[in-house]
């Protein structure tokens, strides 16, 4: 912090761009108050004072020969003086300000490297700055409650006492802490990604109902015809809180049409990336079994048209799921096993969960090098590269 003064004042977008009905400027660094001074105006005309004061809120009007009224705030004095613009929202008041700035000695920039500026790097901030910018991306509601608790420290407290384990050589210790923490890697990778699920099947059996009957609206075509379906249709959704994409695929069958053989050869690839198949069977026809390629594919079957008599004894399918994918009827049940094979377990609140994929591929890396050669070798995979280790 100690060459804060001869740094040069940076200026950010924080709100996401694109229009919106407000936008939150802010200006960091030691010129920061000076530029702002001397563009705004208090909406009784008087100029603003010599000296911020933190936490101090303004209204007024901010810009050279065209201006925007605003509510200026100032959000820290020191080590590295902050103010915040909250202006309107729309591109070219946005740009407007920015332009203004940037012609005022400013360096335009993104908003992360704000929030480098007041947070150096070392572990226990990087952790919470990386909380602080997947909080950004996280989608909802349920996934940015488990990020702010690892902004608020769960994830680094936990690392701060595996370094213990790790340091004092307590194997048994160490060993206990990396399950724990590797235990919820997979959630913590999907905390600002969503998980993929697959609708899979033959064709005509109502993939295309089951996508727009989760998403409330008609996004695939749905045709009395099979083989309507031959590109990748995506949706993204939360269920039970959870996000989620949903890919409507084309029905797989043998087929001597290319385009179609083209679409089911998508079908395939994206089912062997997915994290969980809904496998579609038609309640009134006889039961189309998947190919090799789902057999150790997390899984969820759902028999469609329960409305219609069946063609089929259910027991050959143990567990499977009537839907009518038309009414909804059922619907229900299938996203709470869509999410029980998601997300087999929630964390309680608090729990340290590592969230990024350097971290998950840290600890496991560490778990692996514990059993295999003890803790100095997982203290070197989950600590090299950190500046005193940490």
């Amino acid at each position: 912090m100690s060459n804060c003064l001869t740094m040069q004042t940076r200026v950010a977008q924080l709100t996401p761009p694109g229009s919106a009905a407000i936008a939150t400027i802010a200006l960091v660094g030691p010129e920061s108050w000076r530029v702002v001074q001397t563009r705004f105006a208090t909406h009784l005309g008087n100029r603003l004072p010599d000296q911020p004061t933190s936490g101090r809120t303004w209204f007024g009007r901010l810009g050279d020969a065209i201006a925007d009224e605003v509510i200026l705030t100032v959000s820290a004095e020191t080590p590295i003086p902050r103010v915040e613009i909250h202006c309107h929202g729309g591109r070219k008041i946005v740009e407007l300000l920015m332009t203004m700035f940037e012609s005022a000695g400013c360096i335009r920039c993104r908003w992360q490297e704000l929030l480098q500026l007041q947070h150096p790097v070392h572990l226990g901030s990087a952790i919470v700055h990386d909380a602080m910018v997947a909080l950004t991306q996280a989608t909802t509601t349920r996934t940015a409650a488990i990020l702010v608790d690892q902004w608020n420290g769960a994830l680094n407290r936990a690392i701060d006492a595996l370094d213990f384990s790790l340091r004092a050589n307590d194997a048994g210790s160490a060993r206990e802490q990396l399950h724990e923490l590797t235990r919820w890697t997979h959630l913590g990778r999907h905390l600002t990604r969503p998980w993929s699920v697959v609708i899979a099947g033959p064709p005509n059996v109502g993939k295309s109902s089951l996508i727009n009957a989760l998403s409330g609206y008609s996004r695939s075509i749905v045709s009395p015809i099979p083989g309507t379906t031959r590109d990748i249709v995506k949706v993204a959704l939360a269920l039970d809180g959870w996000p989620v994409e949903i890919v409507d695929t084309a029905g797989v069958r043998d087929t001597h049409d290319r385009i179609e053989q083209a679409g089911i050869q998508l079908a395939w690839d994206k089912i062997a990336l997915a994290d969980v198949c809904i496998w579609m069977l038609d309640n009134a026809d006889p039961v189309v079994w998947p190919a090799a390629q789902l057999r150790n594919l997390h899984t969820v079957w759902v028999r469609n048209k329960a409305d219609l008599p069946m063609r089929w004894d259910p027991s050959l399918i143990p567990g499977s799921l009537p839907l009518v994918a038309t009414t909804g009827e059922g619907l229900e049940a299938v996203i709470q096993a869509v999410v029980s094979e998601l997300v087999p377990e929630i964390p309680p609140p608090g729990t340290a969960i590592p969230f990024t994929e350097s971290w998950c591929e840290r600890l496991e890396g560490a778990l692996t090098s514990l059993e295999a050669t003890g803790c100095q070798a997982a203290w070197d995979r989950l600590f090299r590269g950190f500046s005193g280790g940490k």
